[in-house]
């Protein structure tokens, strides 16, 4: 029915989200690994994506929760292995050169990607506060790569209880 389409509508579109976070954080996460320790980590591991959720179809609608959480476990389960991830992230051409980018596919094979849903009642005050918590680390960030003045300062966005 209703339930069902909407929810694998909605599915499809978190995943694909999701997917290009969880390569960019592989990525991310290969750089400080080499800079710590100068070797790739090889141990399994999962990149939980939590996504939240704001609107009465999610948060009132009977079912509507499990069924989105059902659709996103199928569509992960139909077209997030690692074999299909590597391949988004070569169309995606991440990495500098051939060696970033064969040690990328090898740590993207090993990590598996998770996402879980919640729900919230104030999704514009928390999306504004992740907006700005993010911009501002950017902008410290380009400010610190620029001068020359160390490590730009952590902005850290806190859960809502």
């Amino acid at each position: 029915g209703i339930v069902e389409r909407s929810s694998r509508y909605s599915a499809v579109m978190v995943v694909a989200v999701a997917l290009h976070v969880h390569i960019l954080e592989t990525e991310e996460s290969l750089q400080t690994l080499s800079v710590k320790s100068g070797k790739d980590e090889e141990a399994e591991d999962t990149n939980l994506i939590e996504v939240v959720f704001d609107g009465s179809i999610y948060n009132k609608y009977v079912g509507y929760k499990d069924e989105l959480q059902k659709s996103i476990d199928r569509c992960i389960e139909l077209h997030c292995q690692p074999e299909h991830i590597v391949e988004v992230a070569k169309a995606l051409r991440r990495g500098k050169n051939e060696q970033e980018r064969n040690l990328l596919y090898r740590r993207l094979l090993k990590r598996k990607i998770e996402i879980k849903c919640y729900s919230t009642s104030d999704g514009s005050g928390i999306g504004a506060g992740i907006v700005t918590a993010t911009a501002t680390k950017a902008s410290l960030a380009s400010k610190t790569a620029t001068s020359g003045l160390g490590e730009a300062a952590d902005v850290q966005v806190l859960k809502a209880e």
